[in-house]
């Protein structure tokens, strides 16, 4: 077990990289070394090839092999919607058939037309502000920023860019009616989500995201069901942000962020917020893996907030007080007191 996706991490200055996936092989449409913008797309794939029928002879009410003399395409043709394909003169007018959908004529036969409708096309976006330095075989697109990164624990599934907005004075505030109007565009930092009409606010009034510390399970399911970009930072509950991640979001209010889902049970929803302030003390660090000697913050009582350092890494399960089996570290707090914290109880401080 990788401690790189089981610790949650935080880095007010760092240098990020975002690998952005396709569901398949597609086509990428940026290079290594181009800038991209969060709207820009960077690669598309297909969604998948249909074929209509279009009964020409029962249309048009002749036999079968008599549709070709009044065939107005050929085979291979690119048509239109409504583009004519058939047209059968008559005493009372003219009877013309067209196509339904736009594509290629791939086949008449039997006095039948087929379509091979033109696929649309799914559009992957880079949804953060920087450049390409790489590609993963065909499906994975690298791209690095830097700027803010913070890791969540759950998301809703779908992905977000726009300006922060914080809704609250404190970290432990909720989410309210009154923090939702009149922020169309935005994404709105609250300290937690009670209320199961708050996300049929957030996705009446077109908010562009939501970031809180936690929310009862029951409103998960609903807000992927209406779509909402959401981060949780500490999980299911009611446990408020941390002061220091809020403290983090709120030095941003105002700039650009996104919210990006994982494309997999291993990784955790991220927050990037591109800048190019850096930390003149330090250099910005690149992301790496839990190490012996990294300091770290506990998440999970009894020892949250403490700060404390990795003494050693058990990557083979172990017990909890909770009865969970789980990997975790050995932990060196300030009193010389070492105990095991499972991976997802605490994020890395670099």
């Amino acid at each position: 077990m990788d401690p790189l996706v089981n610790v949650r991490f935080a880095q007010a200055y760092a240098k990020i990289r975002c690998e952005r996936k396709l569901s398949r092989p597609g086509k990428t449409v940026v290079r290594v070394g181009n800038a991209v913008s969060p709207n820009q797309v960077v690669a598309r794939i297909p969604e998948g090839v249909r074929f209509y029928i279009v009964p020409g002879n029962e249309l048009l009410g002749v036999p079968p092999a008599k549709v070709t003399d009044y065939l107005l395409v050929d085979v291979g043709d690119s048509v239109e919607l409504g583009t004519p394909l058939l047209q059968k003169k008559g005493l009372l007018g003219d009877k013309t058939i067209k196509a339904p959908v736009a594509g290629r004529i791939s086949i008449v036969q039997n006095g039948r037309i087929i379509i091979e409708s033109i696929a649309r096309l799914i559009e992957l976006r880079a949804m953060v502000k920087g450049r390409v330095i790489g590609f993963r075989g065909d499906h994975t697109i690298v791209l690095e920023t830097r700027g803010t990164l913070i890791q969540g624990v759950w998301s809703s599934g779908a992905e977000a860019f726009g300006p922060l907005k914080i809704t609250v004075e404190r970290p432990n505030q909720p989410l309210t009616a009154r923090s939702l109007d009149k922020h169309e565009g935005h994404i709105l930092v609250s300290g937690t989500i009670q209320d199961e009409s708050l996300l049929e606010q957030a996705a009446f009034e077109e908010v562009t995201g939501l970031i809180t510390g936690s929310m009862p399970a029951r409103l998960c399911q609903v807000a992927r069901e209406l779509k909402v970009p959401l981060v949780l930072l500490n999980g299911i509950g009611q446990q408020p942000i941390d002061q220091h991640l809020f403290d983090l979001l709120a030095q941003w209010s105002g700039h650009d962020a996104s919210l990006l889902t994982p494309f997999d049970r291993l990784h955790r929803p991220e927050i990037v917020i591109p800048h190019d302030v850096t930390n003149p003390a330090t250099p910005s660090p690149t992301y790496q893996p839990l190490a012996v000697g990294q300091a770290v913050r506990l998440l999970r009582a009894p020892y949250n907030g403490e700060v404390g350092r990795v003494a050693q890494l058990i990557n083979k399960t172990r017990p909890t007080a909770t009865g969970i089996k789980t990997a975790g570290a050995m932990v060196t707090l300030a009193e010389e007191q070492t105990v095991f914290v499972p991976y997802a109880n605490m994020e890395a401080i670099l």
